[in-house]
């Protein structure tokens, strides 16, 4: 179940400046690291590319992250963004 928010943005122009921001942010981000990859594929699946975010989580073997990587492909799967709680 996705929660009920507030209003993210007190303006258009928040909204704007906010995903210049995070778009910045990832292009400095190494695919390589395993905590970079991560943070990329949130990046995808919260702003409603859920298929390459989804594929991103799809790839990472890493035992240490297997709880959190099913929780986020399941949102992936049911475009879910933000909020994976049940």
């Amino acid at each position: 179940m996705v929660k009920k928010r507030q209003k993210l943005f007190a303006t258009k122009n928040d909204e704007i400046i906010r995903e210049n921001n995070c778009n910045s942010l990832i292009s400095f981000l190494k695919p390589s690291k395993l905590d970079q990859r991560i943070m990329i594929a949130e990046h995808k699946r919260n702003h409603g590319d859920f298929d390459g975010g989804g594929e991103i989580f799809n790839k990472i073997d890493n035992d240490n992250y297997s709880w959190f990587k099913g929780i986020i492909i399941e949102a992936c799967k049911k475009n879910q963004a933000f909020d994976t709680s049940k």
